[in-house]
């Protein structure tokens, strides 16, 4: 019983560490979308950047953030898979952010990305394209 309270004592502090090092990685990558260094926190009602509520943002901006917490979760929970899944992960981004957008998928350094969208663009990044 004792070993079994001090692990659930322990518990928090592991998940907030943890916590702590995704919310780093997210912040770096959403930096890098949006081109703009940016601190990315997560609290009680959501995600907040730079002490704003995600609600107060466009949807451009949330996109990135999707995508960067994808991303960075992935990485970190499921790190021996190579691949990544996306469906039109820059829906709501104008030209430029969805290329600052590819472009951070790229630097993820997945063996394969598979990408559904509708933009012409992600064919630019792309090795095979497949047109249904």
């Amino acid at each position: 019983n004792r070993v079994i309270r001090k692990l659930r004592e322990a518990r928090p502090v592991v998940a907030k560490e943890l916590w702590s090092m995704v919310l780093a990685g997210v912040s770096q990558i959403f930096s890098q979308i949006r081109g703009v260094q940016s601190v990315v926190a997560r609290g009680k009602s959501g995600f907040t950047i730079d002490g704003k509520p995600m609600s107060a943002y466009s949807g451009s901006t949330k996109d990135s953030l999707g995508l960067a917490c994808r991303v960075m979760l992935q990485k970190t929970f499921m790190g021996n898979t190579d691949f990544i899944l996306l469906d039109e992960p820059a829906a709501a981004c104008d030209e430029t952010r969805e290329v600052d957008m590819l472009a951070a998928i790229t630097r993820a350094e997945y063996k394969q990305v598979i990408l559904v969208t509708h933009s012409e663009r992600a064919d630019t990044f792309a090795s095979n394209v497949i047109r249904l």
